[in-house]
């Protein structure tokens, strides 16, 4: 495959975008590894999760406030980490006396992830540059911002295409959507149950997903932001150490499924591609090859059996664990999302209606 053009003009930046969506918990790490294996590719890991991109402005902003964008902390996170409960995606907490976000202290989230990944050995020089090359950039809308950045990264690290990769993309696809209109989607999905269970188990996710459903209260947020403590009592604390019903991360699959297919069905059926987290278990070199296809990926040798070599035995279900009230609950729970990603089909109208004609069949045989 010839190599992409590296001309960074935005009237035809289109063909680099390439998004791996999915809900989180689904999968979705592993993959952007995967796919990292690729040497002419560099993947952005939780980029757009930690710019917490469905914020952004959709309208036009100039290079000083884009530049500040990338300076975004997630409070949640930055909470957690304080108490020493910081997610396993996070490759980096930050060095003290290293660069700050603004608005909660801690280090900016594209310093924990994404920059380490595409960096280890200077993440903060790259971080750095890049907001240097932010704030040159004229007056023009988020989504033109952020590829004219990405490319530039490309250009930095000698790549020839990109991949961004967010494990809770799928929550902010209708503004990626809109950001990016000529992109390209990979939809990541899990089965539902084992999603949820991972879910409640994970930190970001186990506190994160209740607070959706009911939101804290004011005074809780700022007590727990002013005393950090891993004592018993304190607010954070207290929620990890009491998990909500995985039939409630259940529910949230299917809410966040539910939402994203409102958007998902617009988008041109050429630009929009699913895999299931299961195929990389039972045929990893078809689902990558299938991947690189689609995403028209720049031919790097040997990369999809280094990646292939990544997979691990099967990760044991979960869903032993539950009792069977819990499970059925989690089951009717996840059975909307099921539906909509083509892993439950629980209508038998067909069957009634195939056995009344066999039935009218044998009512005429048995008459004559």
């Amino acid at each position: 495959m010839m190599p992409f053009p590296r001309a960074v003009q935005e009237n035809n930046m289109a063909q680099f975008e390439r998004f791996i969506i999915s809900t989180g918990r689904s999968g979705s790490t592993l993959l952007s590894n995967m796919v990292a294996e690729n040497r002419r590719v560099l993947v952005l890991s939780e980029f757009m999760a930690g710019l917490e991109a469905i914020s952004l402005p959709q309208g036009e902003v100039d290079g000083a406030e884009f530049a500040s964008f990338l300076w975004h902390d997630d409070g949640l996170s930055y909470m957690l980490r304080l108490r020493s409960d910081a997610p396993m995606e996070m490759l980096s907490a930050g060095r003290s006396g290293g660069p700050v976000s603004p608005r909660t202290g801690g280090t900016p989230s594209l310093l924990r992830t994404a920059f380490p990944a595409m960096a280890p050995d200077d993440p903060e020089g790259l971080f750095f540059a890049a907001v240097e090359f932010a704030k040159r950039q004229k007056r023009r809308r988020t989504g033109v911002h952020l590829r004219a950045l990405f490319e530039w990264l490309c250009e930095r690290l000698g790549r020839d295409a990109w991949v961004e990769r967010s494990g809770f993309g799928i929550r902010m696809f209708p503004w990626i959507r809109e950001a990016f209109p000529s992109a390209q989607f990979l939809h990541l999905h899990r089965d539902g149950p084992e999603v949820a269970l991972s879910m409640q188990n994970h930190p970001w996710f186990g506190i994160g997903i209740p607070f959706d459903f009911n939101p804290p209260e004011m005074a809780d947020l700022v007590a727990a932001i002013c005393n950090p403590s891993t004592a018993p009592d304190d607010y954070i604390m207290r929620l990890r150490r009491h998990p909500q019903p995985a039939d409630l991360y259940g529910r949230h699959w299917s809410n966040m499924l539910c939402r994203a297919y409102r958007h998902l069905v617009k988008v041109p059926p050429e630009r929009y591609s699913e895999m299931r987290f299961e195929d990389l278990g039972r045929d990893a070199r078809t689902a990558l090859a299938d991947l690189a296809a689609f995403f028209q990926l720049p031919d790097d040798p040997g990369w999809i059996d280094r990646a292939a070599a990544m997979v691990e035995r099967e990760v044991p279900s979960r869903l032993s664990l539950l009792s069977n009230e819990e499970r059925l609950r989690l089951e009717a729970a996840c059975l909307p999302g099921k539906i909509l990603v083509g892993r439950a089909d629980p209508s038998l109208l067909e069957v009634s209606l195939e056995r009344i004609r066999s039935a009218y069949e044998q009512a005429h045989a048995t008459m004559l």
